[in-house]
Protein backbone atom coordinates (compact mmCIF):
# COMPACT_ATOMS: atom_id res chain seq x y z
CA UNK A 1 0.00 0.00 0.00
CA UNK A 2 1.45 3.37 -1.05
CA UNK A 3 1.70 6.18 1.48
CA UNK A 4 0.78 9.64 0.26
CA UNK A 5 3.01 12.53 1.22
CA UNK A 6 1.75 16.08 1.53
CA UNK A 7 4.31 18.56 0.27
CA UNK A 8 3.82 22.07 1.61
CA UNK A 9 3.52 24.76 -1.03
CA UNK A 10 5.62 27.84 -0.35
CA UNK A 11 5.49 30.94 -2.49
CA UNK A 12 7.09 34.35 -2.66
CA UNK A 13 4.41 35.75 -4.96
CA UNK A 14 2.69 38.87 -3.65
CA UNK A 15 -0.86 39.71 -4.74
CA UNK A 16 -2.06 43.28 -4.03
CA UNK A 17 -5.46 41.89 -2.98
CA UNK A 18 -3.75 39.88 -0.25
CA UNK A 19 -1.90 42.69 1.51
CA UNK A 20 -2.68 45.76 3.57
CA UNK A 21 -0.93 48.44 5.62
CA UNK A 22 -1.84 49.95 8.97
CA UNK A 23 -0.78 53.06 10.88
CA UNK A 24 0.35 52.05 14.35
CA UNK A 25 -1.30 53.27 17.54
CA UNK A 26 -0.55 56.27 19.73
CA UNK A 27 0.58 55.26 23.22
CA UNK A 28 -0.56 52.12 24.99
CA UNK A 29 -3.26 51.12 22.53
CA UNK A 30 -4.03 48.65 19.82
CA UNK A 31 -5.28 48.97 16.26
CA UNK A 32 -6.44 46.45 13.67
CA UNK A 33 -5.65 46.37 9.98
CA UNK A 34 -8.26 45.89 7.32
CA UNK A 35 -8.95 42.22 6.83
CA UNK A 36 -7.55 40.08 4.03
CA UNK A 37 -9.93 37.61 2.41
CA UNK A 38 -8.01 34.36 1.93
CA UNK A 39 -10.95 32.79 0.09
CA UNK A 40 -13.62 30.29 0.92
CA UNK A 41 -13.09 26.56 1.08
CA UNK A 42 -10.06 24.43 1.74
CA UNK A 43 -6.85 26.25 2.64
CA UNK A 44 -3.59 25.24 1.00
CA UNK A 45 -1.02 23.60 3.26
CA UNK A 46 2.05 25.78 3.63
CA UNK A 47 0.42 29.12 2.80
CA UNK A 48 2.36 31.89 4.52
CA UNK A 49 1.70 35.29 6.01
CA UNK A 50 4.39 37.95 6.19
CA UNK A 51 4.44 40.80 8.71
CA UNK A 52 6.74 43.78 8.29
CA UNK A 53 7.13 46.01 11.35
CA UNK A 54 8.70 49.42 10.64
CA UNK A 55 11.79 50.99 12.13
CA UNK A 56 10.74 53.64 14.64
CA UNK A 57 12.64 56.51 16.21
CA UNK A 58 12.74 57.22 19.95
CA UNK A 59 9.68 59.51 19.77
CA UNK A 60 7.63 56.71 18.23
CA UNK A 61 9.21 53.90 20.29
CA UNK A 62 10.68 55.21 23.56
CA UNK A 63 12.99 53.03 25.64
CA UNK A 64 11.20 50.00 27.16
CA UNK A 65 8.03 50.48 25.05
CA UNK A 66 7.01 47.39 23.12
CA UNK A 67 4.89 46.89 20.03
CA UNK A 68 3.49 43.38 19.75
CA UNK A 69 2.05 42.11 16.47
CA UNK A 70 -0.63 39.38 16.52
CA UNK A 71 -2.50 37.74 13.65
CA UNK A 72 -6.24 37.27 14.03
CA UNK A 73 -8.84 35.44 11.96
CA UNK A 74 -12.59 35.47 11.45
CA UNK A 75 -15.17 33.37 9.63
CA UNK A 76 -17.52 36.33 9.02
CA UNK A 77 -15.15 39.35 8.72
CA UNK A 78 -16.70 40.69 11.91
CA UNK A 79 -15.80 38.62 14.99
CA UNK A 80 -12.00 38.26 15.13
CA UNK A 81 -9.85 36.27 17.55
CA UNK A 82 -6.11 35.71 17.89
CA UNK A 83 -4.74 32.69 16.04
CA UNK A 84 -3.00 30.96 18.95
CA UNK A 85 0.04 29.93 16.86
CA UNK A 86 0.41 33.51 15.56
CA UNK A 87 0.39 35.60 18.75
CA UNK A 88 3.42 37.88 19.09
CA UNK A 89 4.80 37.04 15.65
CA UNK A 90 6.96 40.14 16.12
CA UNK A 91 7.79 42.02 19.32
CA UNK A 92 9.69 45.28 18.99
CA UNK A 93 11.21 47.06 21.99
CA UNK A 94 12.57 50.59 22.16
CA UNK A 95 16.10 50.70 23.58
CA UNK A 96 19.24 52.80 23.81
CA UNK A 97 17.45 56.07 23.11
CA UNK A 98 17.18 55.26 19.40
CA UNK A 99 13.84 53.45 18.99
CA UNK A 100 13.82 50.10 17.18
CA UNK A 101 14.82 48.51 13.89
CA UNK A 102 12.62 47.12 11.13
CA UNK A 103 11.57 43.52 11.67
CA UNK A 104 10.09 41.05 9.17
CA UNK A 105 8.66 37.65 9.95
CA UNK A 106 7.17 35.10 7.56
CA UNK A 107 5.06 32.43 9.24
CA UNK A 108 2.95 29.55 8.02
CA UNK A 109 -0.79 30.01 8.36
CA UNK A 110 -2.38 27.07 10.15
CA UNK A 111 -4.40 24.88 7.79
CA UNK A 112 -7.50 25.46 9.93
CA UNK A 113 -7.40 29.26 9.87
CA UNK A 114 -10.67 31.00 9.15
CA UNK A 115 -11.36 32.89 5.91
CA UNK A 116 -10.42 36.45 6.96
CA UNK A 117 -7.12 37.42 8.57
CA UNK A 118 -5.80 40.72 9.90
CA UNK A 119 -2.85 42.22 11.76
CA UNK A 120 -3.42 43.48 15.30
CA UNK A 121 -0.45 45.48 16.69
CA UNK A 122 -0.58 46.73 20.29
CA UNK A 123 1.71 49.24 22.00
CA UNK A 124 2.59 49.00 25.69
CA UNK A 125 3.40 52.58 26.73
CA UNK A 126 3.47 56.22 25.68
CA UNK A 127 5.04 57.18 22.37
CA UNK A 128 3.29 58.32 19.21
CA UNK A 129 3.79 55.68 16.51
CA UNK A 130 0.94 56.94 14.29
CA UNK A 131 3.40 58.05 11.61
CA UNK A 132 4.81 54.51 11.36
CA UNK A 133 3.14 51.95 9.12
CA UNK A 134 3.19 48.15 9.41
CA UNK A 135 2.42 45.80 6.53
CA UNK A 136 0.84 42.37 6.37
CA UNK A 137 0.49 40.14 3.33
CA UNK A 138 -0.68 36.64 2.61
CA UNK A 139 1.64 35.13 0.02
CA UNK A 140 -0.32 34.00 -2.99
CA UNK A 141 -0.07 30.53 -4.37
CA UNK A 142 1.62 30.41 -7.74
Amino acid sequence: MAIATVVPHVSNKVDADLETTIALADGAAGVNSASIDTGAGVHIVGRQIEVEAPAMNVTEMPDAKTMIYDIQDSADDSSFADISELVAVITQTGAGGVGCATSVNRIGLPADHRRYVRLSPTGSASGDATTATAEVRVLANS
